[in-house]
């Protein structure tokens, strides 16, 4: 009896020691949660976009709101834990065992001025009263992206729970129907930083602002509002629904502002701008346009990267042209997708991009305005101000070969002058001398130059 006794209180005191040893420890907080050893269940992992940090939050939580379950959060602290391990580094029974700390978090925007804290690295845990789930987040700074790993009791659960936390992503994704842009300009360990989502808030344009020949205006609309009107139908019967559309024309037409009507003209669009030094992340553009369709890409000045093939340039773009080819290629044709590219120079565009069907489908042209474009540019720049122009078919008729922008900015100069001969004056008053001032100011006293950069054609004012 002595030496049973003597063995139970060893046994005894041995639990007694484990369960001490695990107080305060992120297993011993895993044991409670589970009633039983984590080490004994499964782990499912799945790797996500660094993109998707709030994605993963709104999933996670719509999980917990259905199943009518709240969210307890754990932090953790251990200086042996390795981000390849995971949970597995975590809840080793090694020298230095992980101790509970501090939730990591990281704000991130959400929409236009609007952000929300969400969980970096921590662990979700959430009863629905037939499952008990672990949800570990942490980021891995090795491959450069976030990591879900799920442990549940009972372990179809977590299957169930990671379904759910993907379909979730899907529908109530923080990004859809936005105007977004992508950016990755910080350079860490000699690589490019994983690019970043930025919400983006574009000026209000109305379709009566597009002053365009009513056969370009009719052939705009067809292949972008009409695209997406009908790219369910056009899908159903079997038809591609990706598309590229190219527009060129002389600096100062309104590619890069009729762009930005397209982009406000169906809702629920997701907008992707995409330029200057930000065209190489093409791929990561891409990948974002499938998983957000429907939805288009704007790409202004496509041929800094979209020349013809030149064995002199760097290697650089040459890559960056092989990856836009391949993803104009390769987007698939049931995702709606539409590439609107735009370019001033029509003549330095790659021909494999110009030419070949299923990269660019659709080649628009934008004319400098005839006369009648001309006089509603006019009309169109002089809102706010009082017009009292008394020849505008001789100002019509002046700015023959002139582009939009270049209308605009005499519009703004003669504004301007009239301003400094009465700084009282509201509204501005714009003469005929006013005007005729600010076409002498912009042809000859800015020179070639500035009429290449306004867009006017014409040789004499």
């Amino acid at each position: 009896m002595e030496g049973l006794i003597t063995v139970g209180s060893i046994a005894i005191v041995a639990l007694a020691f484990y369960v001490l040893r695990d107080l305060g420890t992120f297993k011993g907080a895993l044991r409670k949660f589970f009633r039983r050893d984590p080490m004994k269940l499964s782990v499912i992992g799945s790797a996500f976009s660094p993109v998707d940090l709030p994605n993963l939050d709104v999933a996670i939580r719509d999980f917990a709101a259905k199943a009518g379950s709240q969210i307890k959060t754990l932090g953790y602290s251990s200086a042996g834990f390795s981000m390849r391990g995971g949970l597995t580094a975590l809840l080793g029974s090694g020298v230095m065992r992980t101790k509970l700390g501090p939730v990591l978090y990281r704000e991130v925007p959400v929409d236009l001025g609007k952000t929300s804290q969400c969980v970096e690295n921590g662990v979700h845990l959430i009863d629905t009263g037939r499952a008990r789930i672990a949800a570990h987040i942490h980021s891995d700074i090795m491959k450069g992206n976030l990591q879900l790993e799920v442990m549940a009791d009972p372990p179809e659960a977590g299957v169930e729970f990671h379904e759910s936390v993907r379909a979730a992503i899907a529908e109530l994704n923080v990004y859809r129907g936005k105007v977004l842009s992508l950016e990755a300009d910080q350079v860490e360990m000699g690589r490019c930083a994983a690019p970043a989502i930025r919400f983006r808030a574009l000026p209000k344009v109305e379709r009566q602002d597009i002053i365009l020949p009513e056969e370009t205006l009719r052939i705009l609309e067809r292949n972008t509002i009409g695209f997406f009107e009908h790219a369910g139908l056009l899908a159903r019967s079997g038809r591609s629904v990706k598309r590229g559309l190219l527009l060129h024309g002389k600096p100062g037409t309104g590619k890069t502002f009729t762009a930005k009507w397209l982009a406000q003209a169906r809702e629920g669009l997701t907008v992707i701008l995409l330029s200057g030094e930000q065209l190489w992340l093409i791929k990561e553009c891409c990948q974002l346009a499938r998983m957000l369709a429907p939805s288009l890409v704007i790409m202004e000045d496509v041929d800094l990267i979209a020349t013809q093939r030149d064995e002199s340039r760097h290697p650089m773009y040459q890559v960056t042209l092989h990856q836009l080819l391949n993803e104009l290629d390769g987007l698939a044709s049931d995702a709606p997708v539409l590439f609107l590219l735009t370019t001033n120079r029509l003549d330095a565009i790659e021909p494999a991009i110009a030419s070949r069907p299923g990269r660019v489908d659709q080649a628009i042209e934008y004319p400098l305005p005839d006369a009648g474009c001309r006089r509603r540019l006019i009309e169109l720049y002089a809102k706010g101000l009082d017009l009292q122009a008394q020849d505008i078919d001789g100002l019509v008729a002046r700015t023959e070969g002139a582009s939009p922008a270049f209308i605009q900015e005499m519009i703004r100069k003669a504004a301007l002058i009239s301003a400094e001969e009465d700084p009282n004056a509201e509204p501005i008053a714009v003469t005929d001398a006013h005007l005729h001032a600010a076409i002498r100011e912009l042809i000859f006293g800015g020179g070639e130059l500035t009429r290449n950069l306004l867009g006017f054609a014409a040789e004499r004012p």
